[in-house]
């Protein structure tokens, strides 16, 4: 019984200082190994801060070259960024691809300084174009403000509806997006409302951009209160000619009076892609005059690491409608 209560004693006394964290008490290379098996944003996101050696081996160039180099990437990607491995990764995969995800209009001195400046390593490259999308207080038109987004059919002339789209903020007849609540909607009316939006990967690694790697496309959407609407999402995926490679397409979904969020994974797709449109599409069901379709806002579009695509599990997948070889 002394032997047992000795032991026990000893079990249930402390390892470690008050200020000491356990897991300082095992190697780097040990938790590095750890490391290399956990999802890198859970590293990024939650394992840096845990404690100082944490940090330290969740900052290791080894680990981010091991991560980077399990999504096709290689040492001439690396070079071309000032921060080594770890600032290529959030480079890629970190970053919205979406220019303009909730359709801010864009000022000439945005326009002329964009112009100055060359699209960086790994920057997609987004085309400015004259905004029209319409804004129904209004009392002039303006031609003097620009957009990453084109009205694919109608115009800010379009005001009764039809297949013309408005801006919208706050949203009307509709609260706002939850996870946008201060920015603008695209409302849209009883025949299709189309806004479109180009994605370039001029600066982004050909090889990388060959292993097809998988995009995380989300948007939020909502219907005007009393008035049930549709929604739709289009991806375009083009080759270095822009000759489409595949169609991809969400299916028609139902949008109610309280917001979703649309939330899908696209794989598998042609290898060859230098370039995404991005097409969204509503309206409403009940015909009526006006802008009581279909709302949208907050689109996003990211790439994500093979490894993780077990982790958008709930994600659906959509469909290829037309693949060309």
């Amino acid at each position: 019984m002394a032997r047992l209560r000795k032991a026990t004693d000893s079990w249930c006394e402390p390892l470690l200082e008050a200020d000491q964290c356990p897991c300082e008490r095992l190697p780097d290379v040990v938790l590095c190994r750890i490391f290399m098996l956990l999802p890198p944003r859970l590293v990024a996101r939650v394992c840096s801060f845990v404690c100082r050696s944490w940090r330290d081996v969740s900052l290791d160039p080894s680990l981010w070259s091991y991560y980077c180099q399990n999504t096709g990437l290689r040492s001439a990607d690396e070079i071309k960024l000032s921060g080594g491995w770890r600032a290529l990764f959030i480079a890629v995969f970190g970053p919205n691809l979406v220019g303009s995800p909730c359709f801010r209009p864009i000022e000439q001195l945005e326009v002329d300084q964009a112009k100055s400046k060359a699209p960086g390593p790994w920057e997609p490259k987004h085309r400015v174009i004259l905004d029209r999308i319409a804004v129904l207080d209004d009392v002039e038109e303006n031609y003097h403000s620009y957009s990453h987004w084109g009205v694919e059919a109608g115009s800010q002339f379009h005001r009764g509806g039809g297949d013309g789209v408005v801006r919208e903020n706050p949203p009307v007849d509709c609260s706002p997006c939850p996870s946008v609540p201060l920015e603008s909607v695209i409302a849209t009316s009883h025949d299709w409302g189309r806004l479109q939006h180009y994605i370039g990967f001029q600066t982004f690694s050909n090889k990388f951009l060959d292993q097809s790697p998988p995009f995380v496309l989300t948007a939020w959407f909502a219907a005007r209160r009393g008035s049930p609407g549709l929604f739709r999402i289009n991806l375009l995926l083009r080759d270095d000619l822009k000759n489409c490679k595949s169609v991809w397409d969400s299916g028609i979904l139902n949008a109610k009076d309280e917001w979703q969020q649309a939330k899908f994974i696209i794989k598998d797709y042609n290898k060859g892609v230098r370039s995404v449109m991005v097409k969204l599409a509503g309206k409403c069901t009940t015909g009526e005059r006006g802008f009581y379709g279909t709302k949208f806002t907050d689109v996003r579009l990211h790439f994500i690491p093979v490894c993780e695509i077990k982790n958008y599990a709930d994600f659906d997948e959509g469909v290829f409608l037309d693949t060309v070889a």
